[in-house]
């Protein structure tokens, strides 16, 4: 699967989206869903079948729905830290984290069928459970 790096961050080759993603005020609702367009528009022209999103949590949603509305997996990275401290002889402690990059979290390719499916649901209010809760269960039962 060709993944798009559209964060901020050095995980894939990066196309350089630092300008989209840069909010110098509060954006109102049109202009994070022109965003969201305009990184599912680049994932698209790259050719990728995933794109790798991440940053603040009111630029999450849109993208997955512009991402998934175009046929695109949107994808989270998942890793672990480690920490490590370290006391110097001054008796201050240097904290050193690592993150070890281990997979992708995101819709599976029936999921964004889903998704762009039911996206005349979500508007008229009927949202489907979400993502991160399909499959868990809350005391014996399916978390609604």
């Amino acid at each position: 699967m060709k993944i798009v790096n559209l964060t901020q961050h050095a995980a894939t080759p990066i196309i350089d989206v630092k300008e989209l993603l840069t909010f110098n005020r509060m954006p109102n609702r049109a202009e994070i869903q022109v965003v969201a367009r305009e990184l599912a528009a680049i994932a698209d022209l790259s050719g990728a079948e995933g794109a790798l999103i991440g940053g603040v949590p009111f630029l999450m949603g849109p993208p997955e729905t512009a991402l998934a509305e175009r046929g695109i997996a949107p994808l989270y990275a998942f890793s672990m830290r480690e920490s490590a401290e370290e006391t110097q002889a001054d008796g201050t402690v240097i904290k050193k984290n690592r993150f070890k990059h281990l997979g992708f979290v995101g819709l599976l390719e029936e999921e964004l069928r889903e998704a762009v499916a039911g996206e005349a649901s979500r508007v008229a209010g009927n949202l489907p459970r979400p993502l991160c809760l399909r499959g868990l269960q809350r005391r014996g039962q399916d978390v609604p």
